[in-house]
């Protein structure tokens, strides 16, 4: 067993701000995280005869919470400390495992609290015997920062930025700019504009400026600049509109300090001054709605730029462009760009992007992907991690390789790309399953069935069309009006929401399928089309529906998710990819399955 290192408590809190570590094993008493949603952990280290409390920052979060647990042995490899007066603590920013709890087993020597001096010693977390509580993170943190030394400036890291901190400097870079907007609520009305620092790390936190501090900042802050900034609010942030994973935010206002900052190095060692955790595209069906990620891709298409009318902007007219993105796993996923962002003529190239703080959307049972203001896009980014692998993958079959989307059911026969045989399940046994479709999270589940019926009697909605699937109303006159887009026009464009009846071996399921759905089920007519048709011929309608879409065999991949209306809790499943079935690849599926 590694053996702890002596002295190392006071080894570590002995420096003056923070460094890189080396061989200094401690032993973790106790790890608890501090909250849902916050990514930060305390911590209790001990040497076996001293003890301290520690926090693990942000970019530990996952590492600690995976892999440390109570009598573990860890190797401090970065870290810095916090100093409350005559007591510090540990910042721990980076670090290796050395022997997990269970190997260890037990708590090492007889640790005192660093700094009890001739007082009766605190007992650290972990202790057997009825510990009591020692001073909090939270405590310390109000009275002294985090520093790590830069010339004759001590500066903090955004990993280590909370609320508790009054006392501090950040030397960061202005990542993003955004321009300034006004806002209006009961508490009256005013200006603000927002900046994304980065520090030396990558790390990225928001930061808004409001009315006062608005006007000062917003000229004199340049984007690409480096400054040292102190004096700011820390608050939690509304992941809703945070394109950063900080959890935290900064308020300046006219007491707070920003200099300009000559010495910029060790600032933006990652691509343009951006750290990026790519997550691939495939990946983005179990993600959750509102999720902000990064994304490496290639642009398979791009649409041309398209006007609308946003209602919510009081009529504002605004420029919108779809592009799909595409990388090496075979899925795509649609990007919604608006304003001067859409206009960018790079897009239309087919480059290599990486996206930064890019919002995941769900509509229907598809995922998109749009811009925050604080989102960011570098074409063409040479240094960036698997970029010349992505490269290679779309100059060598990828351009021309099929795909299958996220944002759009798929209406090409053959199967589903990606299913796996062993992963179908039967209707009756998704109803079996109580756990299915209940939980936080949608569930997903692909099966085999045959179509036995859809309702008849609602096949469609009348939406408003160019772009806008929102429902319209029909006048006595006629004219279909749009509430959204505040048009009337004679014509509307039918959009399928078809309630399915699939049946297989084991028993029976209803769900829903939308439009793309709708068109691999009615052989590509339209909605429009089979709206004609019935009007025409009651008789020619029912049997285009018997002979096209009855008893006909389908892959099914669905989404399950509890819903709440007027107060009544059910599980709403509904179709997100679907294709005939093709019977030579079925064929091919079984044999394997029974040589397996």
């Amino acid at each position: 067993m590694e053996k702890l290192t002596v002295g190392g408590v006071s080894s570590v809190l002995g420096t003056d701000g923070g460094s890189d570590a080396g061989d200094v094993v401690l032993q973790v008493l106790d790890v608890k995280p501090l909250g849902e949603g916050k990514r930060r952990a305390r911590l209790s280290l001990s040497d076996g005869a001293q003890w301290t409390l520690a926090m693990a920052a942000t970019q530990c979060f996952d590492k600690v919470t995976e892999l440390v647990e109570a009598h573990a042995l860890i190797r401090l490899t970065k870290y810095s400390v916090s100093e409350n007066g005559t007591k510090k603590f540990v910042i721990v920013l980076g670090f290796d495992v050395v022997e997990n709890g269970a190997a260890v087993g037990a708590r090492l020597g007889a640790p005192q609290e660093f700094g009890a001096g001739g007082a009766t010693p605190k007992k650290p977390y972990g202790a057997s015997n009825g510990a009591t509580t020692p001073a909090t993170v939270q405590a310390s943190c109000a009275r002294g920062p985090i520093s790590v030394n830069h010339g004759d400036v001590k500066t903090v890291p955004v990993a280590s930025l909370n609320p508790y901190m009054n006392r501090w400097t950040l030397k960061a870079k202005v990542a993003v700019k955004n321009d300034i907007v006004s806002w209006s609520n009961a508490r009256g009305d005013g200006t603000l504009f927002k900046v994304t620092l980065a520090d030396a790390d990558g790390e990225e936190i928001e930061a808004v400026f409001f009315k006062e501090a608005c006007a000062k900042y917003h000229a004199a802050l340049v984007e690409g600049g480096v400054y040292y900034f102190s004096g700011g609010k820390v608050k939690p942030s509304n992941p809703r509109y945070s394109a950063t994973k900080c959890g935290y935010e900064v308020t300046f206002d006219m007491a707070s300090k920003i200099e300009a900052c000559a010495d910029a190095s060790g600032i933006g060692p990652c691509i343009g001054g951006t750290k990026y955790d790519f997550v691939k595209i495939s990946a983005l069906e179990q993600a959750d709605e509102g999720q902000v990620i990064d994304v490496l891709a290639v642009v398979k298409a791009a649409e041309d730029c398209a006007e609308v009318v946003s209602q919510k902007l009081g009529g504002k007219t605004l420029t919108k462009r779809d592009v799909t993105l595409v990388d090496a796993s075979g899925v795509d996923v649609r990007l919604t760009l608006w304003g001067e962002r859409a206009k960018q003529d790079q897009f239309a190239a087919a480059p290599v992007v990486a996206l930064k703080g890019v919002k995941v959307s769900e509509y229907q049972g598809t995922k998109s992907l749009g811009f925050l203001r604080s989102s960011r896009v570098a074409f063409e980014p040479e240094d960036a991690a698997g970029y010349e692998e992505l490269k290679a993958w779309w100059a060598n079959g990828g351009a021309s390789a099929a795909s299958t989307s996220l944002s759009r059911v798929s209406n090409a026969g053959g199967g589903l790309k990606g299913e796996k045989f062993a992963d179908r399940r039967g209707l009756q046994d998704l109803k079996d399953d109580a756990r299915f479709g209940q939980g936080d999270k949608p569930d997903y589940a692909t099966f085999k069935a045959t179509l036995m019926k859809v309702k008849e009697d609602r096949l469609w909605y009348e939406s408003c069309g160019d772009g806008c699937q929102k429902k319209v109303t029909q006048g006595t006159d006629g004219a279909y009006s749009c509430e959204k887009c505040g048009t009337t026009k004679e014509e509307c464009e039918r959009r399928y929401i078809v309630s399915c009846c699939f049946v297989d071996a084991s028993g029976s399921s209803w769900v829903s399928a939308f439009n793309d759905a709708g068109l691999v089920l009615f052989d590509d007519a339209s909605a429009n089309d089979l709206a004609a048709m019935k009007d025409g011929s009651e008789a020619d309608f029912e049997a285009f529906l018997k002979t096209t879409a009855y008893f006909g065999d389908y892959l099914v991949r669905v989404r399950a998710k509890t819903e709440t209306w007027n107060d009544q809790s059910r599980v709403k499943t509904s179709v997100v990819n679907i294709a005939r079935l093709d019977y030579a690849a079925e064929s091919r599926s079984l044999l394997a399955a029974l040589a397996a």
